[in-house]
């Protein structure tokens, strides 16, 4: 494939691929850090991420006993020692900051399931949060550095603790998914959830597929659910798609983030399952070969369909003019795909609709995105198509010269044209 661009100008491919990584969205802007304000005199707070704010008396199972600070006497409380402090009835703020406290505390990493600063994952606690005492989940929407957190932990916490974040995230888990920081999230989650957790995590998205699919965070918490469950846990993508989407599949396959949903269901579902957009599809192959997004999925059809349908589209294509399609920015990538891996003889019908072209082939070698389908061409063509596209090829063999694309394959034409056998094609 050409390489990755977002124009439509001759560099605009891969535009919709979504490449196969974990989290593919870029990193998002979070909120400033707040700081965490106690006025002396009051007793200090503990800020758990994954749990509201409790009183250091209020110790939690796995507390270490020295952590907790001497709580002043209600005496201290009720009379402040500086006029200041009686503006305050309650901390300001909260924050995922340390508070600076003069008592010395041992060094710690951060950790979501956190009591009273111990990291659960390492201290034995008697038992774990219950998710509705929670805070919500929205927060993550906000904060990158607490969905990474989150992310991480998935990926290393037991299972009930991971029991316990699945559940807590059910609620937010459509809203998270149309938030930049949220849906990395959610897509971890569905790479580690499984059973009731897994199900619970894929109906908040039933009914939304066709917001998703168009929202640039959203699309891609929908092709994960598409890579990770099961074909029948995703069904309701289909469907929504299918019958809520206006235009239909060939207009999604046009779509910006469509066009990559579009590419995982191919990928994934069998074709019986994918029938009116596989027919969608193919029967607007004029149109989507030209087109940025569209002519990815058109390049999925003829790499994962079945051979039927890759006829299809070549009967399609050898209707058209094939050499300028075969030397067009973005459809010469379709003309490369179809020889690549369609069969020997539907490799043959493109060769002979090129070949029977006077000069095509010579003109195609000349230009730069033809003379990668010339190339090719000279990969996979063996006995007397090979000889006549090298006996074309060597009637224009000063033009190839004087070529900028064309000087390799002169090259390559002048050291075999005596060759008795097909030999790979090298640059």
């Amino acid at each position: 494939m050409a390489s990755e661009s977002y124009s439509s100008n001759e560099c605009a491919q891969n535009a919709c691929e979504a490449p196969k990584q974990e989290f593919m969205m870029p990193p998002c802007q979070s909120a400033p850090a707040q700081v965490f304000l106690v006025p002396a005199g009051y007793p200090a707070l503990v800020m758990t991420p994954f749990g509201p704010a409790m009183p250091m008396q209020m110790q939690m199972p796995c507390m270490s006993a020295h952590m907790v600070p001497q709580i002043p006497s209600a005496e201290t409380l009720a009379a402040p020692t500086h006029p200041a402090h009686a503006a305050y009835g309650a901390p300001a703020q909260f924050s995922m900051e340390e508070s600076n406290s003069t008592a010395k505390a041992e060094p710690y990493e951060p950790c979501l399931l956190t009591c009273g600063g111990i990291p659960c994952s390492t201290v034995a606690c008697d038992e774990l949060p219950h998710p509705d005492d929670l805070p919500s989940a929205s927060l993550l929407a906000k904060s990158a550095e607490l969905s990474d957190v989150v992310a991480e932990q998935m990926d290393s916490c037991d299972r009930a603790r991971l029991g316990v974040i699945l559940r807590w995230l059910q609620k937010a888990a459509l809203e998270l998914a149309f938030s930049a920081c949220g849906c990395r999230v959610v897509q971890k989650a569905f790479e580690v959830a499984g059973g009731d957790d897994r199900t619970a995590l894929v109906d908040q998205l039933r009914g939304h597929a066709v917001k998703l699919v168009e929202s640039p965070h959203g699309n891609h918490v929908l092709q994960k659910c598409i890579e990770t469950l099961p074909n029948n846990s995703v069904q309701f993508v289909i469907d929504e798609l299918g019958s809520g989407y206006r235009g239909g599949w060939a207009t999604l396959a046009r779509h910006r983030y469509g066009c990559r949903v579009e590419e995982r269901l191919i990928e994934q579902f069998p074709e019986e399952m994918l029938g009116l957009l596989m027919t969608a599809v193919i029967a607007d192959t004029h149109t989507l070969c030209y087109h940025p997004y569209g002519n990815y999925v058109l390049q999925h059809v003829l790499e994962y369909g079945s051979k039927e349908k890759r006829s299809q589209i070549i009967a399609i294509l050898i209707k058209e003019d094939i050499v300028s399609l075969a030397q067009h920015n973005i459809a010469g990538n379709v003309v490369e795909k179809a020889l690549e891996h369609c069969g020997s003889d539907s490799q043959q019908t493109l060769a002979n609709a090129i070949l029977a072209v006077n000069g095509g082939l010579l003109a195609m070698g000349c230009s730069r995105y033809g003379s990668q389908v010339a190339k090719k061409l000279l990969e996979i063509l063996s006995g007397a198509l090979r000889e006549e596209a090298v006996r074309q090829l060597q009637a224009g063999i000063g033009s190839l010269r004087s070529s900028k694309y064309g000087r390799a394959i002169a090259q390559r034409i002048g050291a075999t044209a005596n060759a008795s056998r097909h030999q790979p094609f090298e640059v």
